[in-house]
């Protein structure tokens, strides 16, 4: 999974300023969010997915290896199944052990390449582990500071509310002492 690189909202980048009106009518601005490690998050996105995707190498390589040590076991199966089938001479015979020695060695080497790539794969298992919980680490930071920032963002709109009720009250107070 690839993850944008570059965040838009309406058009503009994130962290642009938004217009807003003020109790008094006027125009102010209210800071769009933006979070103050949002490089370091999309750095740690992009390595856990190019992790990812090493990690699906592996594995593909994994099961190329698998399947050459059961090929491997199937030929020498097949050899052993052919000879016992038939009567051979001696001279056969050793032709016969001196392959079926060929084919032992490659199902010992594909073992051996099977083994080395299971350590493969836990060890990019092991790295792609450590960096999602260093992107999660850097995902909650950020889902806590947008919760502070909607908080403080939230309570500043109370606070314009109240002012313009506050003036709003005055404005219809003064109306009546003047028509009164």
């Amino acid at each position: 999974m690839v993850r944008n690189l570059h965040r838009l909202y309406n058009g503009k980048p994130v962290g642009t300023d938004i217009p807003t009106q003020t109790a008094r009518g006027g125009e102010g601005t209210m800071k769009r969010y933006q979070f103050k490690l949002e490089p370091l998050l999309v750095k740690r996105q992009t390595l856990e997915d190019q992790c990812q995707q090493e990690m699906a190498e592996q594995n593909r390589l994994l099961r190329q290896h698998q399947e050459e040590l059961k090929t491997a076991f199937e030929e020498y199966r097949n050899h052993r199944l052919a000879a016992d089938a038939v009567t051979i001479s001696i001279a056969e015979l050793e032709i016969f052990n001196n392959y079926a020695n060929v084919l032992l060695d490659r199902i010992e080497a594909a073992k051996t390449k099977l083994r080395e790539q299971r350590k493969a794969v836990d060890a990019v298992k092991d790295k792609l582990l450590a960096l999602h919980r260093d992107t999660q680490a850097v995902e909650k930071l950020k889902e806590k500071d947008k919760q502070a920032y909607l908080k403080d963002a939230n309570r500043e709109e109370s606070k314009q509310i109240d002012e313009y009720s506050v003036i709003r009250h005055a404005g219809e107070m003064s109306r009546k002492r003047q028509a009164g």
